[in-house]
């Protein structure tokens, strides 16, 4: 079981690979590009050598060939640590289907840091912030730095995944297992849950 689990995990991962970078414009036009920069409400791209911006408005989602990750727009129901660019922002995918986890490095500026002798100073910090929600729906915030299947992580995660039995028994075995890094077995449960989900449409 263990040994088919992994396989269907790698063919999900490598399913919407793509040999070249492509951003998704709002009128759902695939247009593939060389080099992309995201920066707040742009997106700067190079297409054929000739450079171009586009803003949110016009975009919905980006994929980098090399990284072979997914970016998609997102505006969360509630953002903690909200940036320059606001709440609505590029997050990268990390599941396909019904149920979507996304990862999103925050960069928190005028934080106070320890200066080691007793006091404080203004400076920044960069963490990473977990959203899950379904298509159509705006997300909410799952939890930060990584997956950890804290308390409030794993309520979340079992009302996301509650159609399936065998699935919840796996995240409550999960959630009490004595182990630090659970993303990677989290994000399999959630690809397994969402090609469950497929099949009974």
């Amino acid at each position: 079981m263990k040994y088919v689990t992994t396989i269907f995990f790698l063919i999900s991962i490598n399913s919407y690979s793509q040999n070249s970078s492509y951003i998704i414009t709002t009128l759902n036009d695939t247009i593939k590009v060389d080099k992309f920069n995201i920066l707040n409400k742009k997106i700067k791209v190079r297409i054929n050598g000739n450079r171009k911006k586009y803003t949110y408005e016009k975009l919905k989602s980006i994929y980098d060939s090399k990284k072979n990750k997914y970016y998609e727009k997102i505006t969360p129901s509630y953002v903690e640590y909200m940036e320059s660019s606001g709440n609505t922002f590029f997050a990268e995918r990390l599941t396909i289907g019904k149920v979507r986890i996304y990862k999103y490095l925050t960069n928190q500026s005028h934080v106070p840091i320890s200066n080691g002798n007793g006091g404080f100073i203004s400076g920044s910090s960069s963490f990473y912030s977990y959203f899950i929600g379904i298509q159509d729906v705006n997300p909410e915030l799952l939890g930060y730095h990584e997956i950890q299947m804290t308390k409030n992580e794993y309520k979340i995660l079992k009302l996301y995944l509650h159609s399936n039995k065998e699935i919840q028994e796996e995240l409550e075995d999960l959630f009490f297992l004595e182990k630090k890094e659970k993303e990677k077995q989290v994000l399999e449960l959630v690809h397994r849950y969402n090609h469950w989900a497929e099949l009974e449409k």
